[in-house]
């Protein structure tokens, strides 16, 4: 009876030792978890922000575009005014030969 008692308790404290390790390897698994899950939620911070650079891009793009179609409107103008002015010039050049 008394081996079968011993025998029983070094099977308990086997089954013990093996429960720990289990709860030792699951505890590194959790902590492992929990490393990748900060790291996504940083992941998703960045993402988030290259997103939110992207749009402010956009934006300058459209703005510059609308500068850009505005000088080249003014230009025009400019170009326009600049021959007729010419057109004027040398028709007031002919005029005064002749």
């Amino acid at each position: 009876m008394r081996t079968l008692l011993e025998a029983n308790q070094r099977a308990a404290g086997e089954v013990l030792e093996a429960v720990r390790a289990t709860r030792a390897a699951l505890d590194v698994q959790f902590n492992e978890i929990r490393d990748m899950r900060e790291e996504v939620k940083g992941l998703y911070f960045e993402s988030s922000t290259v997103k939110n650079d992207i749009y402010g891009v956009g934006q300058r793009i459209e703005g510059l575009d609308q500068n850009l179609d505005a000088f080249r409107l003014s230009s025009g103008i400019v170009v326009a005014v600049v021959i007729v002015l010419q057109v004027v010039l040398i028709g007031l050049a002919f005029r005064g030969r002749g």
